[in-house]
């Protein structure tokens, strides 16, 4: 168990050359405990240029000279990519998508799978991850987010009296689907204007404004396998081609992009860095240690976590000389 916990800030920038590119960078400190030891690791990212790539060849590169190509899971790690680098250049980063075609949630063979009755004025504004289908009140289709917005639902039923189910819950897509699979048979699929037409009635009567069905495209992923949650897009993302299942960033904006274009990109990589036995504490003043090489300081955040005692001042003198 960890007795002592403290923050520091260090955020520091670099220049330099590495195998022939121009590249620049943002290193990170951090620290966690095992048990009795501390370990630090040293988290960069780093923007190479001057080496355009399409997106599977900037992944394979970041790969193997780093780590991968970089993630943005917060607000704060996308203000820190902001501020290192410039609105001249798209990049890539690690966002990608297998395929961004629609699909229905029960995939029924015998059914037809291309019905489509979009909002066109809505849809034009949506963001990039406006992954799943609710209908409007006035019979059109338009696309939400399938975590974060909660609506009412109907579910497909086996039955020739009485297809459709109207769940008058608000539940994430998602959860709909899990409720409509466990109790009935799916999220409803409309495959026509007469099924169109019944779902509107069937609000009418229940007087529900907006209910999820059953359209839906698969969720994006970082290339490092971190979760999805965290985004910043630009608008108009739902004008692209299906095909361009890759993010830029663009005007310190996430686009979508054909994944094929040559690009800058951000990658990202993890190192371990040394931290000195209690016995060398000592002597640690004596050495500069230094884990990256900088030109300029701005600010970096690291959270420390260690048994050792933070007001002793041999420690915390060789802490602060590991950053």
């Amino acid at each position: 168990m960890c007795s002592n916990t403290i923050i520091v800030s260090l955020l520091q920038m670099m220049r330099g050359r590495r195998e022939g590119l121009w590249f620049f960078g943002l290193c990170l400190t951090f620290m966690i405990a095992d048990q009795a030891k501390v370990k630090v690791f040293k988290h960069e990212l780093i923007m190479v240029s001057n080496k355009k790539l399409n997106w599977t060849e900037a992944q394979t590169f970041c790969r193997f000279h780093y780590q991968d190509l970089a993630s943005i899971l917060d607000s704060n790690t996308n203000q820190l990519v902001e501020d290192m680098t410039s609105d001249e250049n798209d990049f890539w980063i690690g966002l990608f998508n297998k395929d961004l075609k629609w699909r229905w949630s029960l995939l029924d063979p015998q059914r037809q799978q291309t019905y489509r009755h979009w909002n066109k004025t809505q849809a034009n504004e949506k963001e990039g991850d406006q992954n799943c289908v609710t209908m409007n009140d006035d019979g059109f289709w338009s696309t939400e987010q399938c975590l974060k917005t909660e609506k009412a639902f109907v579910c497909s039923h086996n039955s020739s009296k009485h297809p459709y189910v109207l769940v008058n819950q608000n539940r994430s897509w998602v959860s709909a689907q899990s409720f409509c699979r466990r109790n009935h048979r799916d999220l409803v699929t409309v495959d026509s204007d007469e099924e169109n037409q019944a779902l509107l009635s069937l609000m009418e009567e229940q007087e529900v404004g907006q209910i999820w069905i059953g359209l839906h495209r698969p969720q994006w992923n970082w290339s490092d396998g971190s979760v999805y949650q965290f985004s910043h897009w630009g608008k108009n993302q739902d004008k692209l081609k299906e095909n361009w299942s890759c993010v830029a960033i663009r005007n310190r904006k996430w686009k979508r992009q054909d994944c094929s274009k040559q690009l800058d990109f951000l990658c990202e990589g993890t190192t371990k860095v040394r931290v000195p036995p209690k016995s060398e504490l000592v002597q640690v003043h004596q050495r500069i240690f230094t884990p990256c090489v900088f030109q300029t300081s701005v600010r970096m955040r690291m959270k420390i976590q260690t048994q050792a005692d933070l007001n002793d001042p041999a420690v915390n003198l060789a802490v602060s000389q590991q950053v």
